[in-house]
């Protein structure tokens, strides 16, 4: 995750004009609720032209830059609590889940808070929840790749919950979202059963998108930076340089220096 994301994504829409008496809270809301809404198909998932890398994510027509492309599916590990007064914690995705598939750490996305979602395919196959939602196209991020050396990424994470003057989604809508909370995000961090709320943000649905960083054509490639190697000294890891990064190329597009 960028820590510039929310940045550039505010100045491609100062930009676009998408700003004008509205606030940028107000038009992610707006960009994620039509998105799960229409259910659009921005983005299909093909093999990838990067060699080795088995599916990839390709636009499924012209994109706009700022424009909402795919969602990130998978299940939802709340970030650890603070420090326990023995020193330690653990993070729920280490407890494990009910779930008998083999976890891919190649296909977990964390985000700001520490929060982690995995896409695995295998889990996404056998949650019951998310196999129900399967079917739906507009839930595609976990086929983005790591770009090769020589590429840059083109595709910057937007987590719906950073910004938090955004109006609710609404409830209806919330039953479509392609993240379900893991098991651990009802119990307590004394161990104790909690009961739902879709009102506790441990338990309440996760929304994150992949936004166009640029301008994109059809059937281009889409990639996200993995800001590291998930495995350790994979091979074909090659780190972003730091005037490549997705949102620093957003707002080179939007005319803003990222060091302001």
């Amino acid at each position: 995750r960028e820590p510039l994301a929310r940045k550039a994504v505010e100045a491609l829409a100062i930009a676009s004009g998408a700003l004008i008496d509205r606030s940028i809270d107000e038009v992610v809301s707006e960009a994620f609720t039509t998105y799960i809404r229409d259910d659009p198909r921005r983005a299909r998932g093909a093999p990838s032209r990067v060699q080795g890398a088995g599916q990839g994510l390709f636009a499924a027509r012209n994109l706009l830059a700022g424009e909402l492309v795919t969602l990130y599916p998978g299940i939802h590990y709340p970030a650890p609590p603070p420090l326990g007064a023995d020193g330690t914690y653990g993070h729920s995705y280490l407890a494990g889940t009910s779930l008998s598939c083999e976890r891919d750490l190649a296909y977990c996305l964390t985000l700001a808070d520490g929060s982690i979602i995995d896409a695995t395919p295998a889990c996404l196959a056998e949650c019951c929840i998310l196999r129900r939602r399967g079917p739906r196209c507009n839930a595609l991020g976990h086929l983005a790749n790591h770009p090769p050396a020589g590429m840059a990424p083109n595709l910057l994470v937007v987590d719906l919950r950073e910004f938090e003057g955004a109006p609710p989604i609404d409830r209806g809508l919330l039953a479509h979202t392609p993240t379900v909370p893991s098991a651990y995000s009802h119990i307590g961090y004394g161990g104790e059963a909690i009961p739902f709320n879709a009102d506790d943000p441990r338990r309440a649905p996760r929304l994150v998108g992949l936004v166009a960083a640029v301008s994109l054509r059809d059937g281009e490639e889409l990639f996200l930076d993995y800001q590291r190697s998930p495995t350790g000294d994979a091979p074909w890891f090659a780190p972003v340089a730091s005037l490549d990064k997705a949102a620093v190329r957003a707002m080179r597009v939007a005319g803003v220096s990222s060091q302001n």
